[in-house]
């Protein structure tokens, strides 16, 4: 009548433990709650351990216990396969000890250091009796508890263990749950974060800030000097992130460190300023467009013949004077073009390439395109300055 009871009390017990275990989505209560359980359903445990892997260490940790020195446990990190945790780690198979010659054993591989915080972390105690059991779902073993006595030997049944294989099914699923929780709701945080950080560009975009104030955001957000670069050179291909447009590469954005270094929010940051300064390039390249169109315009209006005041307005833009005379020199590819059609930026960067030496050598050429030549008219007030430029 007596063990009847027992069964019905556990059977009990077991049904409250999965209704408090699905309720709960957090890792710690879900482990406090499998202790007290435990405690609750085997009576003449003395200890219960709970390791959990930890997938960056690869190795097993202490997550909770009972009547441990929790300080000393802390400190532990077993391999897979080191001691009794690791090997049932390994089988995902759980393992009721029989005498303490075979707990002796298991334990003999566990190492030096691990065994001086194990020994403080069972207050100096020897173990009589133990079975460990893993915690896995789906074939995935999240970790173990361990359940020791010191004081007798032989003293726990299969019927111990079967109960806490129940517990440890259930604390797996809830466990998962709470892991599937977890990712959801970081997402969710991430999700936040990433749409404040666009927020952030957008309002830039729309003030018309700059690249400047684009790239001292970035640093801000990401906490790490970034460099604009317009000119593709060879740099350190894992300390880049290249703005592009389509096909094109527009710049480059240089950091101290490698890209993949940065965490994920600021690698999102990163990606995410890369739209407004693409952004502000384009809008540059259209308006360096409409001033190449503008010198066209200004050059055939001194070409057709204007009134006075419009040479005189003319003349002022392009910095000339009046008795100067002017050469012309065309530009143009001998096999193929001097830059391809679809290549946004690589116009814009040959015509300004000739702009630095004309203005190096101090000459106020006018510059401008037709089709696929250049035309650079050259200002003579002395001579010899298109061959000055020429070479």
């Amino acid at each position: 009548m007596d063990e009847n009871f027992k069964d019905i009390h556990k059977a009990k017990k077991l049904l409250e433990i999965n209704k408090m275990l699905t309720k709960s989505l957090k890792i710690e209560e879900i482990l406090k709650s499998v202790i007290i359980a435990a405690t609750e359903l085997i009576d003449v445990s003395g200890v219960f351990i709970i390791y959990l892997y930890d997938e960056k260490t690869k190795t097993l940790k202490f997550a909770e216990g009972q009547d441990v020195n929790k300080e000393a446990f802390e400190k532990i990190a077993f391999a897979p396969g080191e001691s009794i945790a690791g090997r049932v780690f390994q089988e995902k198979k759980s393992k009721l000890f029989t005498s303490e010659e075979e707990i002796d054993d298991y334990m003999k591989n566990m190492t030096a250091k691990n065994y001086q915080y194990y020994y403080k972390g069972i207050k100096e105690r020897k173990i009589k009796s133990t079975f460990v059991v893993p915690i896995v779902n789906k074939n995935r073993c999240y970790g173990m508890v361990v359940v020791n006595n010191f004081s007798r030997k032989n003293i726990f049944t299969k019927e111990d263990m079967q109960v806490i294989e129940v517990v440890a099914d259930q604390t797996a699923i809830a466990i998962d749950n709470s892991n599937v929780y977890q990712d959801l709701k970081e997402k969710n945080n991430l999700l936040r974060q990433s749409y404040a950080i666009h927020n952030q560009f957008y309002e830039l975009i729309i003030e018309g800030r700059g690249i400047e104030n684009v790239i001292s955001l970035l640093e801000k957000i990401i906490e790490s000097p970034v460099q604009f670069d317009h000119e593709i050179k060879e740099y350190d291909k894992e300390n880049i992130f290249p703005i592009v447009r389509g096909n094109e590469r527009l710049g480059l954005l240089k950091f101290e460190k490698a890209f993949n270094d940065f965490s994920y929010m600021s690698k999102i940051a990163i990606e995410q300023a890369s739209l407004p300064i693409a952004l502000e390039l384009v809008k540059n390249n259209a308006l360096f467009e409409k001033e190449i169109h503008f010198r066209e315009e200004v050059f055939n209006q001194l070409m057709e013949g204007i009134s006075d005041r419009d040479l005189q307005h003319a003349l002022q833009y392009v910095k000339w004077k009046k008795d100067w005379t002017v050469q012309c020199m065309i530009m143009e590819g001998k096999d193929k073009s001097l830059w391809q059609l679809d290549k946004l930026i690589e116009k814009e960067r040959f015509i300004q390439s000739i702009e630095r030496i004309s203005q190096s050598l101090g000459i106020d050429s006018l510059i401008f395109t037709r089709t696929f030549q250049v035309i650079v008219i050259v200002p003579e007030p002395k001579k010899n300055r298109l061959y000055e430029l020429i070479h």
